[in-house]
């Protein structure tokens, strides 16, 4: 985050940056609130989806580079890597990283927390592509990957 590139453009909208910060310090929830709970699937499973997280994850924050934002931005568009499939791969990591919290230990406490900060990185997402559709690179970038968090599934 210190050494990022300068945004074109942020946003000023308070909401946002509340929405912004609310879902990506929340992620610390988990690690200190999860419920020893139940597995669901034998380790190797939720240890596979545990390694494609972090494989997938590794990838999209080499990928992105100095692009790296909290709060919607605009910066340089990047269209390769997990990017040339998904628009959101970082937030597909965290999706993955919450299955598999839940496959492992599973409880409705971790459910319902992993399951909530779901809906505000997607919720997220949302508001910063409206943010970013004002760059006609970027429409075209969502006209060429359909996809926001999983391929195939728009």
């Amino acid at each position: 985050m210190v050494t990022r590139r300068p945004p074109r453009r942020t946003t000023t909208d308070l909401r946002f940056w509340l929405l912004a910060f609310v879902p990506t310090y929340g992620t610390f929830g988990p690690a200190f609130f999860a419920q020893p709970g139940v597995p669901l699937v034998s380790l190797w499973i939720s240890n596979a989806v545990a390694g494609a997280a972090l494989l997938l994850g590794v990838t999209s924050r080499l990928t992105l580079g100095r692009n790296i934002s909290i709060v919607p931005a605009q910066r340089n568009l990047v269209t390769t890597g997990p990017y040339a499939y998904i628009r959101h791969p970082i937030y597909t990591t965290v999706f993955l990283t919450y299955l598999s919290l839940n496959l492992q230990m599973f409880s409705v406490v971790n459910l319902l927390m992993t399951s909530t900060l779901i809906v505000l990185f997607m919720v997220k997402s949302l508001i910063e592509e409206a943010f970013l559709k004002k760059d006609t690179d970027y429409v075209t970038y969502m006209q060429k990957v359909r996809y926001r968090w999983v391929p195939f599934v728009a």
